[in-house]
């Protein structure tokens, strides 16, 4: 009896919800331009949201395939090595060693200029 009467329930309930959804009559409705915006603005959350959570998870699947099949992925890559800048406690403060050029240097870079042109 019990079954009969959750089957019915259901039955009932199925028939009313679809009622309602089929059985609406038109309606001369106005849509406001905010309402648009605003679903428009949902829609485009939605795919941006999707598309993280399936790049993400494309990620997470590609490093597991990797370490399975035992992919390396930085095999070929060109590392470089860390860049270290340290202070000279033995120069001045106002004086940067690096920063000295010399006097030849100076006075060959006119000549240069000149035989350019």
């Amino acid at each position: 009896m019990k079954k009969n009467f959750s089957k019915l329930i259901l039955a009932v309930s199925v028939t009313v919800c679809s009622f309602m959804l089929f059985a609406v009559n038109a309606s001369a409705a106005y849509i406001d331009p905010a309402v648009v915006t605003t679903a428009a603005s949902a829609i485009g959350g939605i795919v941006v949201a999707c598309g993280a959570f399936l790049l993400i998870w494309w990620r997470k699947v590609k490093h597991k395939v990797s370490d399975k099949l035992g992919i390396d992925e930085n095999a070929n890559k060109e590392v470089e090595d860390d860049v270290e800048i340290t202070l000279d406690e033995e120069a001045p403060a106002g004086e940067a060693p690096a920063a000295e050029a010399s006097a030849e240097t100076v006075e060959e870079a006119p000549a240069e200029e000149e035989k350019a042109e």
